[in-house]
Order: structure tokens, then C-alpha cells, then sequence
């Protein structure tokens, strides 16, 4: 085939692929479902084979784009400090310790409880057992991300101007 009949072919087949995008993907998804264990065996038969080949790209590529490893290593670290540190009786003899939310005072044995973090761990709190506390639904839900300082003078302030005073009486 002569070069300008192949410019030809490949200008045809672009447009033609750029025209019926639609159809080719959804025959390529019922061919993926229909042959999907020919296709996963095939993958693997050729990553054994490039193992090396394959080895090298992923290398070339990390050293080229850090950024989605650094960022998937970070979450792993992240995910295994969130690990909790303390056992199940350690967090059973808080509980029994602390028998009213330290939020608002309920009896914590009527309501569903939360484990809180005093200092969350999207503020550097870690996950141990000094650093939890019960608190009711209501009071975690609505504490968020805050540090505990942090939401019980935001929780003073509602309180106060729920009550009707000036904002000089509150400050």
C-alpha cells in the first residue's frame, strides 16, 4: 500500500472510530464480558513474560510522576496510624468510667454512643485510648472535626444567643 493510500486508511478509520464512539464501546464491553477469563488469562501470561519490561516502565514511570505514589504511600501510613492502639476492654472500661456524654451530659446508657477523638486525627490526633471519649450521636455528629476546646466554646456562643442576649452580653 503506498503512503497515500495508508494516510487514507488511518484518516478513514479516525473518523470513523470518532463517529461510532458509542457503538465500539459497548461492543467492547460485551466482548470484555463474554471473554473475561480468556482476557485475565492472556494479561497474565504477558505480565509473567515482561515481568522485567514492565518492572522497568513502572520505575521510569514513579521517578517521572512521584506525585500518585507519594500520595498512595501517604495514605497507607495515614490508614495504618488510624489503626486503633487500644483493645476492645480498654475502650469498655472508658465507658464505664464515663457514664454521661461529656458533650451535654445524657445518660449515655439510653442513647447510641460514638468513639470521639479528642483531637481529631485530621488535626494530628492519634488513635489511642487517651485520646477517645464517649460522646452521644448528636454531640459527635455536630462536633465534626473540631478539637474539643474548639466546640464547646462554639456550643457556649449557640447557647448564649439562643437565650436572647445582646452580642455585648456574650462577649
Amino acid at each position: 500500500m503506498s503512503l497515500n493510500g495508508e494516510t487514507k486508511r488511518k484518516a478513514y478509520q479516525t473518523a470513523y472510530r470518532a463517529e461510532h464512539k458509542a457503538e465500539i464501546a459497548a461492543r467492547n464491553k460485551t466482548y470484555r464480558a463474554e471473554h473475561k477469563a480468556e482476557i485475565a488469562a492472556r494479561n497474565k501470561t504477558y505480565r509473567a513474560e515482561h515481568k522485567a519490561e514492565i518492572a522497568a516502565w513502572n520505575k521510569t514511570y514513579y521517578n517521572n510522576n512521584p506525585a500518585p505514589y507519594i500520595n498512595r504511600v501517604r495514605a497507607r501510613k495515614q490508614r495504618l496510624s488510624m489503626m486503633p492502639s487500644y483493645t476492645e476492654q480498654e475502650w469498655q472500661l472508658v465507658r464505664e468510667r464515663t457514664p454521661n456524654c461529656v458533650g451535654c451530659g445524657v445518660l449515655l446508657s439510653t442513647v447510641k454512643v460514638h468513639r470521639d477523638h479528642i483531637v481529631p486525627l485530621s488535626k494530628g490526633g492519634s488513635n489511642t485510648i487517651e485520646n477517645l471519649q464517649p460522646l452521644c450521636v448528636t454531640c459527635n455528629l455536630s462536633k465534626g472535626d473540631k478539637d474539643m476546646a474548639e466546640w464547646m466554646a462554639e456550643r457556649r456562643v449557640v447557647r448564649v444567643s439562643k437565650r436572647g442576649m445582646t452580642e455585648e452580653a456574650k462577649a
